[in-house]
C-alpha cells in the first residue's frame, strides 16, 4: 500500500474481534484503533470477549505502549433510533460495509440517515477524532476489554 502512495492509520478487526496481541500490533504499526465499540454488539455470544470505549481513549496496553482508539459508536439501525430520539453523542462514528451499497433497501437507509446526521452533527476527519483521544488519560486494557 505504501509503494501506492497509501499510509494505513485506522485499523478495525473484523466482527470487532480484539486481543491484547492485536491491539499491541496496531500500536506498533502506529495505528489508530477504531475495533472497540461504544456498545456490545448483539451477535456476541455471552462471555465473547469485545473492546468497550465510550470516546476517543489512549489505551495502556500489557507491554506498557500506548494505543489510540477511536470506538465505533453506531450501526446504521443504531443511528436511525439515535436520530429519532435525538440522542447523539459527541462523537458518532457510523460504521457500514460496502455490501450495503449493493442491497437497495440499506442503499437508501444510507441515503437517508447521513444527510440528516450531517445536520446535527459536525463532520470531522478521524485523525482529528482520534487526537482528542491523544490527549485523554490512559486506560488500562483490562478496563477495554469486556465479556
Amino acid at each position: 500500500m505504501r509503494e501506492l502512495g497509501l499510509a494505513p492509520a485506522l485499523f478495525c478487526g473484523g466482527g470487532w474481534y480484539t486481543d491484547a496481541e492485536v491491539a499491541e500490533a496496531c500500536a506498533e504499526l502506529g495505528y489508530v484503533d477504531c475495533t472497540p465499540r461504544a456498545v456490545r454488539p448483539p451477535y456476541l455470544p455471552a462471555g465473547e470477549p469485545w473492546a468497550c470505549l465510550p470516546e476517543p481513549s489512549r489505551v495502556l496496553l500489557p507491554s506498557e505502549r500506548e494505543l489510540v482508539a477511536l470506538p465505533t459508536t453506531h450501526s446504521l439501525g443504531d443511528l436511525a433510533r439515535a436520530l429519532a430520539r435525538r440522542a447523539l453523542p459527541q462523537l458518532v462514528h457510523v460504521y457500514f460495509h460496502d455490501t450495503d451499497l449493493l442491497d437497495a433497501r440499506r442503499r437508501a437507509l444510507l441515503r437517508t440517515l447521513l444527510p440528516l446526521l450531517a445536520r446535527v452533527a459536525e463532520p470531522t476527519d478521524p485523525a482529528v477524532a482520534a487526537a482528542s483521544g491523544a490527549n485523554s488519560p490512559a486506560i488500562p486494557w483490562s478496563d477495554v476489554l469486556r465479556e
